[in-house]
């Protein structure tokens, strides 16, 4: 058996990955390069493995177990829901009541809220998914000072506080942060926005 190096072998499987997904990204502007060198690697990647001798394939063939035929036996066909209700009425003796199920109107169903409002609401009642991944790492790097315990932290305080006006009193007044920057004025834009979908 050839002894294959993985590590050629993997090296050649990202480039081959590489090419893939810049073809598919690109569609008709890539390169005819491209597709040359493509074909290229596939063929090296082709040649790290041999094809099995007849020998080889005898070897490796599993057994095959033969299994045993199970009679078919005589079904008897119920009516499953006859069945079901002369259950029920020897058990406890009644016959089948109508459940009063209510309606959207009598339990009051609030037409007016749409399902993306819902997510939105939802989202922002959950602090730590209110920011989006791009949130996270500008808020850390800018008013953090690049530190995720420090960013974890606030989110965790945030979350402990009762109304917007305690979140600004402890950004505003307790760390000192400008309220004219960009960077504040959108961090606490996505703050007053959990407290306001927790009312």
């Amino acid at each position: 058996m050839k002894e294959i190096n993985y590590e050629a072998l993997m090296a050649l499987t990202f480039e081959i990955e590489g090419l893939l997904m810049l073809m598919r990204e690109r569609g008709g502007d890539c390169p005819a390069e491209a597709e040359i060198l493509l074909a290229s690697k596939a063929r090296m990647l082709a040649g790290y493995f041999s094809e099995p001798s007849e020998e080889n394939l005898k070897d490796s063939e599993p057994e095959v177990e033969t299994i045993e035929t199970i009679k078919e036996e005589e079904v008897k066909e119920v009516d499953l829901v006859t069945t079901v209700s002369q259950d029920n009425e020897e058990a406890d003796g009644n016959k089948d009541v109508p459940l009063d199920v209510p309606t959207f109107d009598q339990i009051g169903f609030d037409q007016s809220i749409r399902l993306d409002e819902k997510l939105a609401r939802d989202s922002a009642r959950d602090l730590r998914r209110a920011f989006t991944l791009n949130d996270r790492f500008r808020f850390r790097r800018e008013l953090f000072g690049n530190s995720e315990n420090r960013l974890v932290e606030a989110i965790d305080i945030i979350d402990a506080m009762n109304s917007l006006d305690e979140a600004e009193e402890y950004f505003y007044g307790d760390l000192g942060w400008d309220r004219e920057s960009d960077d504040v004025k959108d961090f606490m834009a996505i703050v007053a926005n959990h407290f306001s979908s927790g009312e």
